[in-house]
């Protein structure tokens, strides 16, 4: 196999004191190479030296190129990653933003696209709220996603179901006022991927009035679906 990345003579520094002792190492391309050691072994360092997150000294090549000395933000331009175990994620960010900040420095905005297909089809459990936008548009969405598929003949390589399928088993929305809310969720959503808010303090909001509106929309509804909308999806979403 061609080697992807080679480490000679690696070195590496915590201010003035060395860590890194002169370590050699090949990754061949398509291979899985593991670094073992105790706890101050300097595994999590090797990574760091290798994406510019530290001093170093000796030699890093990455495709045959020369890479030891450059900018952390260089380093991932070329496709090097450091993924750290301890879950080093911005928590103020949601799964997905955490994941399209990774794909940030990407020019290849097609392949992000199939990459965010093939984790919806790999992680089902994956949530994506989508806050404020309504539920009417929804329908035709979906509708227009799946026809790209069946009538059009576009290819969506990383998914095996239609589109529709991930919008109702990872999407889940919120809305207002709509008095087809019910009738949108059973006909393309699903009741439990509908979620209704009052939006306040926004002038949009349906406060002070907020009862009076959920009695109206939900008129006839089951109470178990009414529950569901008002109050039991969101505390499932967001673990309440």
């Amino acid at each position: 196999m061609t080697t992807l990345l080679e480490a000679r003579g690696l070195r590496a520094f915590y201010a003035q004191a060395e860590v890194l002792h002169g370590i050699d190492f090949t990754i061949e391309q398509g291979g899985i190479t593991t670094i073992l050691g105790a706890n101050g072994a300097g595994k999590t360092t090797t990574l760091r030296a290798v994406c510019g997150m530290i001093r170093v000294a000796g030699e890093v090549t990455f495709d045959g190129r020369p890479i030891a000395g450059k900018a952390t933000e260089e380093i991932v331009r070329l496709g090097i990653a450091h993924v750290p175990d301890g879950r080093g994620t911005f928590t103020g960010l949601s799964v997905e933003e955490n994941l399209r900040l990774g794909a940030y420095v990407r020019g290849d905005k097609a392949e992000v696209a199939r990459d965010f297909d093939y984790i919806y089809e790999r992680f089902p459990r994956l949530k994506v709220v989508f806050v404020e936008p309504g539920l009417g548009w929804v329908p035709w969405w979906a509708y227009i996603a799946d026809d790209l598929t069946q009538r059009q003949g576009y290819d969506f390589p990383a998914i095996t179901e239609l589109p529709s399928h991930y919008l109702r088993q990872n999407v889940f929305l919120t809305f207002i006022d709509e008095p087809h809310a019910v009738r949108h969720a059973h006909e393309c959503l699903g009741i439990e991927n509908i979620m209704w808010s009052s939006d306040y303090p926004h002038p949009v909001s349906s406060w002070p009035h907020s009862h009076e509106l959920v009695d109206k929309m939900f008129e006839g509804v089951d109470p178990h679906e009414r529950e569901l909308v008002v109050s039991g999806n969101a505390a499932r979403v967001w673990n309440l």
